[in-house]
């Protein structure tokens, strides 16, 4: 965090294009672990008490289009402008086609707004605005010229897009000021830019390290997911008809990885404490060993 906060406001020679892409990327997972964390520890402690609360983000980073990214941020509050702000703006002027996109516009400027009455906040919300405009055209457009891409290949194409533009927009939502975002989009779009370096070498290798352990580790869990309710579905199909026989082996690995996901996760709490013990253990018997050694 404070990595990325220094390469925002300590800068002083200028920011390379390399630089500007990952202070994007960076603040980006930034805002999603500090906010998904205490949405996390506040659902978490409601159930506690028996207080079943929605989730507030879900997995946003792989969302494909801008659309579903918005259905997955921040819910609590995109969610509110969607019923409270867009909707009756949009339906106010129906009869118009062209209205819904500037409605779209004007509630995406309040949701940047909403963040603070400061003129980056009000452009990040024009901006996405806009974005989402260009999202509905486009898919307008792909419907009467019918282009088709292989399944994999279009997904990740347009993965790739969305998350390049969401980059692009964290940047309007933590510079200081417009001037300084003028400066960065400028190193963007310059090719000699790419060619300097203004940030120290470990802001680049723990910045993309933490990118790319997120999506290794996301995609993993899906994976799993997967394949558990695959394992899930095949023992309901291979069910021995007598009650309390265990049922008919499964050769295929998938299926095999999918029934241990299955095993540790409906036991989690006869492995995670322990190792969560251990491990809390061993760090605080290494900080002791570290504080002795020092003194």
């Amino acid at each position: 965090g404070e990595g990325i906060a220094a390469g925002f406001d300590q800068v002083k020679s200028g920011w390379g294009g390399i630089d500007v892409w990952l202070l994007g990327i960076g603040f980006g997972f930034l805002l999603f672990f500090d906010f998904a964390g205490y949405s996390h520890i506040v659902i978490g402690s409601a159930r506690i008490f028996g207080i079943r609360l929605p989730e507030n983000f879900d997995r946003p980073f792989l969302s494909t289009t801008p659309s579903i990214f918005w259905t997955r941020w921040h819910m609590s509050l995109s969610f509110w402008i969607r019923d409270y702000v867009f909707t009756p703006l949009a339906a106010a002027g129906r009869r118009y086609s062209w209205w819904p996109y500037v409605a779209l516009i004007i509630s995406m400027a309040l949701f940047g707004l909403w963040h603070g009455a400061k003129w980056t906040f009000i452009v990040y919300g024009v901006y996405h605005g806009l974005v989402l405009v260009m999202h509905r055209l486009g898919q307008q457009m792909k419907r009467q010229f019918f282009v088709r891409l292989p399944r994999y290949l279009g997904a990740f194409l347009s993965w790739g897009t969305t998350f390049v533009v969401l980059s692009v927009g964290f940047i309007f939502f933590r510079a200081n000021d417009l001037t300084q975002v003028w400066t960065m989009l400028t190193a963007v779009f310059t090719p000699a830019a790419y060619g300097r370096f203004a940030m120290p070498l470990s802001f680049y290798v723990l910045t993309s390290t933490m990118a790319v352990g997120y999506f290794v580790v996301t995609a993993g869990h899906s994976l799993l997911l997967s394949w558990r309710a695959r394992y899930r579905e095949a023992i309901s199909e291979r069910r021995e008809p007598a009650e309390g026989k265990w049922p008919v082996p499964i050769a295929n690995f998938t299926l095999i990885i999918g029934a241990l996901f299955d095993f540790f996760t409906r036991r989690l709490w006869w492995w995670f404490a322990p190792a969560l013990s251990i491990l809390v253990f061993w760090v605080g018997l290494v900080i002791y060993t570290r504080d002795a050694v020092i003194a």
